[in-house]
């Protein structure tokens, strides 16, 4: 049956829809015989849509498919442009035909392949368009959950914490009524995930475990893997390694079971990440290499950069700056020939700190400046306040204590606006730090207070932190005071 254009030759036709079928026959599982013939499924993929005024029924029937089979693969080796380019062809087709359901997922997809890109501000603007569409069907509440899910995720990389958490709970009612419990699952553990960043380490167990029950009730393995990793970052970031180790070692029996390799290098990356804060940067680097050869044999280059990073990060726990420098330099590489605007960014943010931690704060302040505006570009006013604050305290360190301070304040102000309190805290203990190293005690104790007061209601770790400075003033105050006090005569 000739499906296509009478332009066409039968022999183009069969072309077309052989390596159709390839790419629909690999799949996930089999992405490296799809990477062999890629360039011939790009070739069958431009014979296909360089006429879309010719476009019948059949034709875009065929177009469609092809961007869904080879999506697959695309998603693997991190093609997005290559995704976005065909998404927006098909849009064309879509439109042409009046095809609201596919417009609408085509669009989605070009969301979550912008995010990837490190641009949440167009993913938000695609994922919104997706809503509208999902509005004028009245139907489909289950996708318009994913979609709202999606757009809690990009705006969470935007710092958004409270449009995130309202997303993402808009997203778990609509899945709790109408399903499927997949994805109730899936949106409780993305719940935890954000009450983890936020520092709520209970209300983030919360979530977790009532996924985690749901997924072992659903035998969703995958989901399972996922969720006990992210339950052994909560402990992780309490500080008790010994249940974060157990959760991440159930997490890779499982992975390992599945043959799932990224998977299992990214638990690879969370265990030599516990060790490191152990103390243990040799162990951390083990793991760390383990990973970035599975990551260089999938040809998974955002693995890749994300294994370089923490070996950069081990190196600095051993006091070893220019060896991390070396390995930032190659992350930096990467993300650059990637246009990753979110990971070069925070590289040079690496890049930054590792400067900084080795004395050269001159060259330090040059690094966050580059990252600075990549920060306001893609609109992520959380790193945004990490970057100022990192340049508050080299200022404070060069003892230019106004600038330290006008830095300090910026970082502050966005962390407020954010809701997060965690970075509040540490803003304002890095203020406390600034007043006292002037001299000015009282000053620098009464944000201390401020950062214990926030780390109490948060449980957070820093506690112990914020009363060793508070100690610290209230013994140079009262050494002050005693010196202060005149003999008589």
């Amino acid at each position: 049956m000739f499906l296509l254009k009478t332009t066409m030759s039968k022999a183009q036709e069969r072309h077309i829809l052989y390596y159709l079928n390839l790419a629909k026959t690999n799949g996930d599982e089999r992405w490296r015989a799809t990477e062999q013939e890629y360039d011939q499924i790009v070739h069958s993929w431009n014979l296909l849509t360089e006429e879309q005024a010719d476009f019948d029924a059949n034709r875009a029937k065929v177009v469609l498919e092809f961007i869904w089979s080879v999506r697959k693969y695309q998603n693997i080796r991190g093609l997005w442009r290559d995704q976005i380019s065909w998404c927006e062809r098909g849009l064309a087709v879509a439109r042409m035909h009046q095809n609201v359901a596919e417009e609408m997922r085509l669009v989605n997809n070009i969301g979550s392949c912008n995010e990837e890109l490190g641009n949440p501000v167009l993913a938000i603007e695609n994922y919104q368009q997706a809503v509208a569409l999902l509005d004028s069907m009245d139907s489909h509440p289950a996708q318009k959950g994913v979609v709202l899910n999606n757009l809690a995720s990009a705006s969470h990389r935007l710092g958004r914490i409270d449009d995130c958490l309202d997303y993402l709970m808009q997203s778990l009612a609509i899945h709790k009524s109408v399903g499927p419990r997949e994805a109730v699952a899936r949106v409780l553990s993305n719940i935890g995930q954000i009450y983890t960043n936020l520092g709520e380490w209970q209300r983030a167990l919360e979530h977790l475990e009532q996924s985690l029950a749901l997924r072992e009730e659903l035998g969703d393995q995958r989901g399972k893997a996922v969720t006990l990793n992210n339950i052994g970052l909560i402990y992780d970031n309490m500080g008790d390694y010994d249940r974060a180790l157990d959760h991440y070692q159930n997490s890779l029996l499982i992975r390992r079971e599945r043959g799932d390799k990224e998977g299992e290098a990214t638990v690879l990356i969370n265990i030599g990440s516990i060790h490191g804060s152990m103390g243990k940067s040799e162990i951390a680097l083990d793991h760390y290499s383990e990973a970035l050869a599975v990551f260089r044999d999938t040809n998974n280059r955002y693995g890749e950069a994300d294994a370089l990073n923490n070996i950069g990060s081990a190196y600095n726990d051993l006091n070893d700056p220019e060896h991390a420098l070396q390995y930032f330099e190659e992350v930096l590489q990467i993300y650059r020939a990637l246009q990753h605007i979110h990971g070069e960014a925070a590289t040079l943010t690496n890049i930054g700190t590792t400067q900084q931690r080795a004395g050269k704060n001159k060259q330090a302040l040059t690094s966050y400046r580059k990252s600075l505006p990549l920060w306001r570009k893609i609109g992520n006013r959380q790193y945004e306040a990490l970057t100022l604050s990192s340049m508050g305290v080299v200022y404070g360190d060069l003892r230019l204590f106004d600038n330290a301070l006008k830095y300090h304040d910026r970082a502050l102000t966005i962390r407020r606006s954010l809701g997060d309190r965690p970075g509040e805290a540490l803003t304002l203990y890095n203020i406390g730090f600034t007043w006292e190293q002037q001299g000015d005690f009282e000053e620098a104790q009464l944000h201390y207070k401020q950062s214990l007061a926030i780390n109490k209601s948060t449980g957070s770790p820093d506690l112990k932190r914020d009363k060793q400075a508070l100690a610290r003033v209230k013994r140079k105050l009262s050494d002050r005071r005693r010196s202060d006090i005149q003999p008589q005569q």
